[in-house]
């Protein structure tokens, strides 16, 4: 990665590990040694949204992550932790972008397919630089998973995502005690949204005692394995599977096997900031 580059990933980090305080344009060019005459439009120019507004998205997307995710957390400190003095300002700006009332997107999440794990300008906003050194080859044992499959629409996945914390939370498979997976059958930006599946996943002891809910049990086969770790927001996992697909698997010599490709997340949003967030992808060998 070039130094620019570098200086614009330290930004942008620090951006996503600071949402609750102030974040000003001198402290941010001086923290890449950027001069403040010219930091705006290189922003602008690198991330495809402006500073300001790229600030406002994130505030928003872990506001939104917290309200449909976290019923117990307040309305108000939701809006105070976003930077928002006032709960009319914070209403505002939330239904400015979602489309509806913080009360009203939190009793039914629904996100506008833009603004659900994209930056503002729907592409990555950080390029991915992998060598084919960084994908790892691994045998992984049979794990069983207690599985919740999420069809139909990307915009309802925080629907699913609700319903499958409750049904863990009520049967004690907490993500520190019970790895969580998610399995990818199709690609969102080239599937049409009724057909999309994604399936929420927990890993857990056999018998699956509780199955309610549309739970169902199953199992991830044993086998060999591509691994490659991402660190960092959802946003760039696509590219991510595009490495692995197109430029490690044709150079690898591998073949696939007859399972989707999987992540593991090592770690959950919001409960780390979006920077130190860890999830490895595997894909399945023959």
């Amino acid at each position: 990665m070039s130094d620019y580059k570098k200086r614009f990933a330290k930004i942008l980090r620090h951006i996503n590990a600071h949402l609750d305080e102030p974040l000003t344009l001198e402290k941010l060019s001086e923290l890449a040694h950027f001069s403040t005459f010219h930091f705006h439009r290189q922003f602008s120019a690198h991330v495809g949204a402006s500073l300001s507004k790229y600030i406002l998205h994130q505030r928003l997307k872990r506001a939104a992550l917290q309200l449909a995710l976290r019923p117990q957390q307040r309305i108000i400190d939701i809006a105070l932790q976003a930077g928002f003095a006032a709960p009319e300002a914070f209403a505002h700006a939330f239904r400015k972008r979602y489309g509806r009332s913080p009360s009203a997107f939190r009793r039914e999440p629904d996100w506008p397919t833009d603004a659900q794990f994209t930056a503002p300008t729907g592409a990555t906003y950080m390029p991915v630089e992998h060598q084919l050194t960084s994908v790892e080859i691994v045998t992984l044992p049979q794990i069983h998973i207690a599985v919740l499959e999420h069809k139909g629409p990307p915009s309802l996945l925080g629907e699913s995502i609700r319903q499958f914390i409750q049904w863990r939370k009520n049967n004690g498979l907490h993500p520190s005690k019970s790895a969580t997976y998610n399995l990818l059958y199709n690609d969102p930006n080239t599937t049409p949204a009724n057909e999309f599946r994604l399936d929420l996943a927990a890993g857990f002891v056999p018998p699956l005692v509780n199955n309610s809910g549309g739970i169902k049990e199953q199992t991830i086969p044993a086998g060999r394995y591509a691994r490659l770790r991402h660190n960092g927001p959802d946003d760039n996992l696509g590219a991510n599977l595009a490495f692995l697909y197109g430029v490690w698997l044709p150079q690898s010599g591998e073949a696939l096997a007859d399972f989707p490709c999987f992540v593991q997340r090592l770690n959950l949003y919001p409960e780390v900031t979006e920077p130190d967030l860890l999830v490895d992808i595997f894909l399945p060998l023959r």
